[in-house]
């Protein structure tokens, strides 16, 4: 980091020290996976249900298409979100994996302070939080997905994808991640899709509403025992009500099929 940079940076923490949300200079750079501390070993020990089974969803899992879908998300409605199911604010809770090893739902109470605390930050995946279906990707393989207007994207097909972000204070675990392709990630090349369409409407309307919260709650689609989802449903609800919506994110990519019970792929 420059001098000029620095100053820049050293100003930044300073009047978020005034806020009491001072950054510690660890967030600037790649962090490693957290350790579950032991109220948070209570909520992942302790299973709980979503309102909606995912298996109803599976119907608009499957009938994604890329001309109808090309940012690989569609808006479902509004979010028919419980408040009372969440944990307190700031907080995130994960349900256990199923007897598959599969991910299931992740909640979360999104506050100002998960915004400010997770600026710049990237967790590290440990190799023992793999989620169920990963296979990895070959080292220098890059793969072509093709977009609009000519473009596309290169390089990694699957990601890890977070549940709930980094970016909104989600962690680097198994129970906050799935096997995802890398336009269910981000979208397509305009990196505006998928997860992240939900993900950055969500840290926008906290930036805007520093005071609120929003309550927000990702649901992987799996069909019968495959390991991959099909999609992720993903809901936020915030406290007064301005942001309120249910959103499928679709688990796929342009020119490929996909074998969802084991995660090997291949170009159409």
């Amino acid at each position: 980091m420059n001098k000029q940079s620095m100053t820049h940076f050293s100003k930044k923490l300073m009047k978020l020290a005034l806020l009491g949300l001072a950054l510690p200079l660890s967030l600037v750079s790649v962090a490693d996976t957290p350790a579950l501390n032991q109220s948070e070993k209570a909520v992942y020990a302790n299973d709980f249900g979503s309102g909606n089974r995912a298996s109803d969803y599976l119907p608009v899992a499957n009938a994604w298409r890329f001309d109808a879908y090309p940012d690989y998300y569609s808006i479902l409605g509004a979010s028919r979100l419980n408040p009372a199911v969440f944990p307190e604010p700031s907080k995130m809770s994960y349900s256990p994996l199923d007897e598959l090893g599969r991910t299931q739902v992740a909640r979360g109470t999104i506050t100002y302070h998960n915004i400010v605390m997770n600026y710049n930050v990237r967790q590290r995946f440990a190799k023992n939080q793999n989620p169920s279906g990963w296979i990895g990707n070959p080292r220098n393989v890059r793969y072509t997905i093709e977009w609009l207007d000519g473009l596309s994207y290169q390089g990694d097909f699957w990601n890890r994808s977070h549940l709930i972000a980094d970016s909104l204070g989600g962690a680097a675990l198994r129970v906050n991640a799935v096997t995802g392709t890398r336009t269910q990630n981000v979208g397509g090349r305009n990196q505006r899709g998928g997860m992240r369409y939900i993900e950055q409407k969500v840290q926008q309307w906290i930036e805007q509403h520093t005071s609120a919260v929003v309550y927000y709650e990702a649901l992987p689609v799996y069909q019968a025992n495959e390991l991959v989802p099909r999609a992720v449903v993903v809901s936020a609800l915030s406290s007064d009500g301005g942001l309120d919506e249910k959103v499928m994110v679709y688990n796929t990519a342009n020119g490929y099929t996909i074998n969802y019970a084991t995660g090997a792929f291949q170009s159409n």
